[in-house]
């Protein structure tokens, strides 16, 4: 959890790595090894995309997702859950 958020109107293809190690591009199920060509598929024109995972997440699928989103020639921006400040009252 982060303290401060952005936002943006960018309109950006969405990973998602589940605890299991599942991969979605825009909540639709795609294979690690076809990650990168599925992105530029779908989103002709991205230059980045976005990348989210369950905190359960084990390091090893979030560095093979990076690294096929890398091979890929794409920029990874991480989705960041703000910090709720009303739990520190």
């Amino acid at each position: 959890k982060v303290k401060e958020t952005r936002t943006t109107t960018k309109e950006l293809p969405v990973i998602s790595v589940k605890k299991t190690g599942e991969t979605y591009l825009n909540d639709k199920p795609v294979n690690i090894h076809l990650l990168g060509a599925e992105v530029q598929r779908r989103f002709p024109s991205a230059a980045e995309v976005y990348l989210r995972a369950d905190k359960e997440t084990i390091y090893d699928a979030l560095a093979q997702v990076v690294g096929a989103l890398n091979d890929a020639k794409l920029k990874v921006d991480l989705v960041l859950q703000p910090e709720d400040r009303s739990e520190r009252r």
